[in-house]
């Protein structure tokens, strides 16, 4: 894999944000946290935009992507659900509606809408263009997704408050970056977990920043509440002790995919002719070395909504979340 488009695809994961919609004084009458999810993002939040982008041609669009949850490909990029799904099942909301195969029916986006693209960039194409560096999907990238949001908003919003979930993956963690990023300095690796070190100390720096972009928001708008999720730390944890949470005793290896040190190979990938699907994906943290399996983001939603990995802590916002045991929800609510 070229220097060029390793960048691009460390780029590419570096934002996910969820705003939550309060109810009118009407529907906290009954109890409702919220009225509507909207997210943003990548692939971590992608629900369907993508494949719909590239008229179905995508392999995720094929079992086994889908197979553990719905039992069929989704357009999520996952053996099942993703973070969104587990916060919206446990708010009592549907699954998120992917906007651009359903837009212009306003009424599919009554309970929120997601406008995250996987392979979109925090950073517009105009960057990458003078950089040369050559995107695999234009025009999906964050600043992208806004307009979309802007073009939306008149018919969504009724409140002018509402609640902000920023994250950031561990990336130095993920299957497919030590593959690609691989040396034989064995101190470029963190003894504890076995990802690359260097890689997630930018992980924490960036969320640094980011914590610090954040204060100074609440500070410019002191009627919205801004929830910092820490994804990195939820999902660290489980790293550290991957046996204690269920997950096999090696985390960095992925479910499927075919072969090699992590079971992730670029020219063949999950879903592509030659790739293989472990018996137990429950017991992987890695779905195809570069997503996690249903089971792994389970656990980092619930982390997150315990409230353990979130500034302020989620529970302070809404104390009506269903029990965590309770998010098997049914597939037909897809």
């Amino acid at each position: 894999m070229s220097s060029s488009s390793s960048c691009t695809n460390i780029l590419s994961i570096l934002f996910t944000f969820i705003v939550f919609v309060l109810p009118t004084s009407a529907q906290q009458s009954t109890g409702a946290c919220f009225t509507s999810i909207i997210g943003f993002g990548d692939s971590i939040s992608d629900t369907g935009n993508l494949i719909f982008a590239l008229n179905n041609s995508h392999r995720v669009n094929r079992l086994p992507y889908g197979e553990t949850f719905f039992h069929h490909p989704t357009g999520r990029f996952s053996d099942g659900r993703l973070i969104a799904d587990f916060i919206a099942n446990a708010l009592g909301l549907p699954l998120l509606t992917p906007y651009l195969p359903y837009y212009g029916d306003g009424w599919s986006f009554r309970k929120g809408v997601n406008f995250a693209v996987a392979g979109s960039t925090a950073l517009n194409d105009d960057f990458f263009n003078e950089k040369g560096i050559k995107l695999e999907t234009k025009n999906i990238s964050l600043d992208v997704q806004l307009k979309w949001f802007k073009d939306f908003l008149s018919f969504m919003c009724s409140s002018k408050e509402g609640h902000c979930w920023s994250t950031k993956l561990p990336i130095g963690c993920i299957p497919k970056i030590p593959s690609t990023f691989h040396v034989s300095n064995a101190k470029d690796y963190d003894e504890e977990t076995g990802c690359i070190k260097w890689l997630n100390d930018f992980s924490e720096y960036y969320n640094q920043l980011l914590i610090k972009e954040l204060d100074h928001l609440r500070k410019m708008h002191p009627h919205t509440t801004i929830i910092y999720a820490d994804y990195y730390q939820a999902l660290i944890t489980i790293y550290q002790s991957p046996e204690k949470y269920g997950f096999q005793s090696s985390p960095l290896v992925a479910c499927c995919g075919v072969g090699g040190l992590y079971n992730y190979n670029s020219s063949c990938m999950c879903g592509d002719l030659g790739s293989t699907v472990c018996m137990e994906p429950s017991r992987h943290l890695s779905w195809d070395g570069l997503h996690f399996t249903d089971a792994a983001y389970r656990k980092i939603a619930t982390g997150l909504l315990q409230g353990k990995y979130t500034n302020p802590p989620f529970t302070e916002t809404c104390t009506l979340l269903e029990p965590i045991g309770n998010l098997d929800f049914p597939c037909n609510t897809f």
